[in-house]
């Protein structure tokens, strides 16, 4: 019986292992912040350069022989005129007013990403715990009455871990995609108003003379 919960308790540990190491996946890249002079045809062509063209959705299914499940990971990322790849929102902020809906949102899911370690990192601390306190209880130390108490305390740890920890985890991993989804697409709004260009259809102007 110990050793099937053993078996049991591993394979929930690597699946919360898994969730955890799925984060933050893709390069940074640094975006140089506009300079506020620049010239009008300067602005034009920065905005030419830095406008997001695509939103791109990367879904990476994960099989393990260990825990004989899979599961799958959606990441978000934009891909901008000049060629380069956003994976983390949070990138964009050089290039958009802090106060702008991208900023924002990127912010938010930063925000979000840290609960998610949060809510991992509590939840494995819990589930090892209760998972040693529970495999280390053994039938010689003592009376039933006063080793099932020490039983129950690692399953309810464990199963409690597993479920914050999980739970937790995919909550705000929902809420960071939605985040960085929105940042996506108010980012080129934003760098227009941030480099005062006015964009109607694909032409690019100056807003001001």
């Amino acid at each position: 019986m110990a050793s099937r919960y053993a078996r049991w308790m591993v394979r929930a540990l690597l699946v919360m292992g898994g969730l955890l190491g799925c984060l933050g996946r893709g390069p940074r890249v640094e975006l140089p912040a506009p300079p506020p002079d620049l010239p009008p045809g300067q602005r034009v062509e920065l905005f030419k350069s830095y406008q997001g063209v695509t939103e791109q959705v990367e879904i990476e299914t994960r099989c393990k022989r260990s825990t004989g499940g899979c599961s799958s990971n959606a990441q978000l990322s934009l891909l901008l005129a000049n060629g380069l790849t956003v994976h983390h929102a949070e990138d964009l902020l050089p290039m958009v007013p802090p106060h702008s809906d991208t900023a924002r949102h990127a912010r938010a899911g930063r925000s979000a990403m840290w609960a998610v370690l949060a809510f991992g990192a509590v939840g494995m601390a819990s589930m090892v715990f209760g998972g040693y306190t529970y495999l280390t209880t053994d039938e010689r130390d003592g009376t039933p009455s006063e080793i099932r108490p020490r039983r129950n305390l690692g399953i309810g740890m464990f199963f409690g871990g597993l479920i914050v920890g999980i739970g937790g985890a995919y909550y705000f991993r929902a809420r960071a995609l939605s985040a960085a989804n929105r940042a996506f697409q108010s980012y080129n709004d934003d760098l227009a108003e941030r480099l005062r260009v006015c964009v109607t259809g694909l032409t690019v102007v100056p807003c001001d003379p």
